[in-house]
């Protein structure tokens, strides 16, 4: 159920689906904003099921999706409640603010803010910060400020900026929960919601899902060996010389 109002307008809209199938549309009276409500996730999705883990750790899974849902709008607040209980309320606040009580206090204190536009995409975001005696190293060798960003500072995040990029990219290709939900067009639905729905209602086609499983992890291991070496000085950097 999706319910949502512009503070333009005067009354919002209601939008029951079911199965994927949109079952009302309808105009109601409430305050401007969007209410998503989910339940019966894994309902007809038998191949899902069975790969189910406890009701713990599919909570933390929801809950790591809302994270990078809210830190990617934070001007939007958010809210998360599960079975009744309110878990999260996050006003709308400026990025930092939001990183602080997403992450932490302490990255959101020392991390370095990124910020570019162009005409099709902006970026928004917090980098950790690199150690001052390394900038300041550079300077003392004759580095002017364009040098020590373009030949200290940039290197030095490049690793993590592959990492990171790998990584949204892998949890993009293989999202699961929202594609399902939002997605009721099977044209963009990602591979693992159509892989999801390979079984009949008396059916179990192991060949083809197992084939389309595989199709689907080409890509992602052929990036995988492409930038491996970035990632592991991604994942592996941070300590600093003496």
């Amino acid at each position: 159920m999706l319910e949502a109002r512009e503070r333009s307008e005067g009354t919002g809209s209601r939008l029951e689906i079911a199965g994927g199938t949109l079952r009302d549309v309808k105009e109601i009276a409430r305050q401007a904003g969007t209410l998503i409500e989910v339940r019966d996730l894994f309902f007809n999705t038998p191949a899902r099921r069975k790969f189910l883990k406890s009701e713990a750790t599919e909570l933390a899974r929801c809950e790591e999706a809302f994270s990078r849902i809210a830190l990617s709008r934070p001007s939007v607040a958010f809210s998360l409640s599960h079975n009744g209980r309110r878990g999260a309320q996050l006003p709308p606040q400026d990025e930092r603010s939001r990183a602080a009580r997403i992450v932490g206090e302490d990255f959101a204190a020392s991390a370095i803010e990124v910020r570019a536009d162009s005409a099709r995409i902006a970026l928004r975001g917090f980098v950790a910060a690199v150690p001052k005696d390394i900038e300041e190293a550079a300077y003392v060798d004759g580095a002017t400020p364009l040098q020590v960003c373009w030949k200290v500072l940039l290197p030095l995040i490049a690793p993590g900026l592959v990492t990171t990029g790998l990584l949204a990219f892998i949890s993009a290709w293989n999202e699961f929960f929202f594609a399902l939900i939002i997605m009721t067009d099977p044209t963009v639905q990602t591979l693992p919601v159509g892989i999801a729905l390979f079984p009949g209602e008396y059916t179990m086609p192991w060949g083809e899902i197992a084939a389309a499983s595989t199709m689907a992890t080409i890509p992602l291991i052929l990036l995988t060996l492409i930038f491996q070496r970035g990632i592991v000085r991604g994942l592996s950097a941070g300590a600093v010389k003496g």
